[in-house]
């Protein structure tokens, strides 16, 4: 079992984000008030990073991707361990940002963030 120290919380995501996400991110919210479906800002923002390779999310693809890297969402890998992923298709890593190389690994750390 993993153990994440997360001193964030969603407030401090929310000033990490651009005005845009933002507002994509309460205009989801606001929709499903309106079902009986509610979700949470926590909700959204799990969706919209699992839809980024999707043209709907294209726009907010690095801001979540940097976003996941900060909660820990996408943890870093080194090139020898990188080496030995093997794949069918596709790239062995998620996110390759100033040479250092991230996989999916858990959404832990955004579930266990407390929401405000």
């Amino acid at each position: 079992m993993k153990i994440f120290k997360i001193s964030a919380n969603v407030l401090d995501i929310k000033r990490m984000m651009s005005s845009p996400l933002l507002e994509e991110i309460n205009y989801r919210i606001e929709t499903t008030k309106e079902s009986e479906e509610e979700t949470t800002f926590k909700d959204e923002l799990q969706y919209l990073i699992s839809e980024i390779g999707e043209e709907s999310v294209r726009q907010f693809k690095k801001e979540l991707e940097d976003i996941g890297i900060h909660l820990g969402i996408y943890k870093e890998i080194g090139i020898d361990k990188l080496k030995n992923i093997e794949v069918s298709r596709g790239k062995r890593y998620d996110i390759k940002r100033n040479g250092k190389y991230y996989i999916f690994d858990s959404w832990v750390p955004l579930e266990s963030l407390p929401e405000i």
